[in-house]
């Protein structure tokens, strides 16, 4: 079952929609970075993605996510079929909500961004 919501998602909506996700797909053709990326690790939702400007800084294929040459829906369907298949897909969100309880928090990462600009 493959449920697709193109549409604005509010914030009141966000953690109904990403707690009950598979995974999160964002075949862009272009992008500097995404939001969307972080709230899915956030919510330990592995995340298929093409490798498109920043977006590559996020994550580290098969172990935080997925990262597509080209925003192909050939690449993106035979690497989700492929993670599913070898159970990479549970190794992934298993890693990512590990991680979140230890790294990834909110504090953080906000921490993380208050240092970066503050940096010389």
């Amino acid at each position: 079952r493959i449920f697709h919501f193109d549409q604005y998602i509010s914030d009141d909506e966000v953690s109904t929609y990403f707690s009950v996700a598979d995974t999160c797909v964002l075949p862009y053709k272009s992008a500097t970075q995404s939001g969307v990326v972080a709230i899915a690790q956030h919510f330990g939702v592995p995340v298929f993605v093409s490798d498109v400007g920043g977006l590559n800084e996020f994550i580290i294929h098969e172990k935080t996510g997925f990262l597509m040459e080209a925003p192909c829906a050939e690449l993106f369907a035979e690497s989700i079929k492929n993670a599913v298949e070898t159970k990479q897909l549970e190794k992934v969100r298993a890693f990512l909500n590990q991680e979140t309880e230890d790294q990834l928090s909110w504090e953080d990462f906000a921490q993380a961004v208050i240092d970066f600009s503050y940096s010389e």
